[in-house]
């Protein structure tokens, strides 16, 4: 699945009269999304892929899109992984 952002790639900015997305809109973009991926606890906005509940999922990005998946790791999975062993 490639995830196209807000704002790039003739995709439109969400946010009527901005000109450029701030970065942690990207981030919370792919968090919603990847969230969507799975079958745990979530609303009616899942994609219905049905791929389990803890999914193993490859993230590839270029340019600004690694720099988003930095910024996702540095902001979910780490405050996760950090939850997880206490």
């Amino acid at each position: 699945v490639a995830l196209s952002l807000q704002g790039t790639g003739g995709t439109p900015v969400v946010e009527e009269g901005a000109k450029k997305v701030k970065i942690a809109s990207h981030v919370a973009d792919l968090d919603a999304f990847l969230r969507g991926l799975s079958d745990g606890d979530h609303d009616d906005n899942t994609l219905g892929l049905e791929l389990g509940y803890d999914p193993q999922i490859a993230l590839i990005g270029h340019s600004f899109g690694g720099l988003t998946i930095m910024k996702w790791l540095e902001q979910y999975y780490g405050e996760e992984n950090n939850n997880n062993n206490k």
